[in-house]
């Protein structure tokens, strides 16, 4: 995915809570939250179950808003 300037024309982006979820009437999700984080900051929809044939290189993550002074990477990278 990548975030441009233009309206997105394909899924909707939405927040549930503080979550960051993305979805499309054409892909049924089990999880409208799950992101893969990976390498170099890229970011994926995660279309499968939470940590189910993850990428090497990638974490099952949500994203959420954060509001905190400095930011504490906790997420483990295969």
């Amino acid at each position: 995915m990548t975030f441009e300037t233009t309206m997105n024309t394909y899924g909707t982006f939405a927040f549930s809570g503080d979550a960051v979820q993305w979805s499309v009437a054409s892909i049924s999700r089990p999880n409208l939250s799950a992101w893969l984080v990976c390498a170099n900051q890229q970011l994926f929809v995660n279309l499968g179950a939470y940590d189910y044939m993850t990428p090497v290189g990638c974490a099952d993550e949500t994203i959420h808003y954060y509001n905190g002074a400095t930011a504490v990477d906790k997420r483990e990278v295969r």
